[in-house]
């Protein structure tokens, strides 16, 4: 069994998330020197998803995820083709390890993209769930997003949402 680290910074952070696409494991929350999170990358449905960006003197924050590497294709394919598959070296309980994520390719960034309201609450429920800085977390509070006119896809994320905040009362 071969197993690979997952670099989940965007909608895959909360666990909850994660495991109802692939089985994984959380080995521990990293600090991003250098990157920035943005939400400018295309969607299929019109909306904005999540980005890291190189960016000096930034600062984004992620989650390291073990995850067979059987499950990669599946979780390739969720993510779309808008996004490349990027090796990066991140330092977890001191120990520096090869993670990949997954970034937008230059071809699917929309600077003026916006992401839909379920979407930044999933990114904003896992920065709550690994206790980001605050200041981060309001940040990604604070992103503008829009409505999502498809009910049937807005209720499925709500539930999830529910799910989300059901299991950070029950953590604290």
């Amino acid at each position: 069994m071969t197993v690979l680290h997952y670099l989940a910074y965007g909608s895959n952070l909360h666990p909850l998330r994660l495991e109802a696409r692939i089985p994984a494991r959380l080995l521990g929350t990293v600090r991003l020197h250098h990157w920035r999170l943005a939400f400018h990358k295309a969607g299929a449905d019109g909306s904005g998803k999540c980005d890291l960006v190189a960016a000096t003197g930034a600062c984004a924050f992620g989650a390291v995820y073990a995850i067979e590497a059987w499950h990669k294709p599946r979780l390739d394919a969720i993510e779309g083709e808008g996004y490349a598959v990027r090796e990066l070296e991140v330092e977890l309980d001191g120990r520096r390890l090869a993670a990949f994520a997954y970034v937008a390719r230059p071809g699917w960034i929309d600077p003026g993209a916006r992401p839909h309201r379920w979407y930044r609450q999933l990114v904003l429920w896992g920065a709550l769930h690994h206790r980001f800085p605050a200041r981060y977390v309001e940040a990604i509070a604070g992103m503008p997003a829009m409505h999502d006119g498809k009910l049937p896809r807005r209720r499925r994320h709500q539930a999830l949402l529910a799910r989300m905040r059901a299991f950070h009362l029950h953590a604290d």
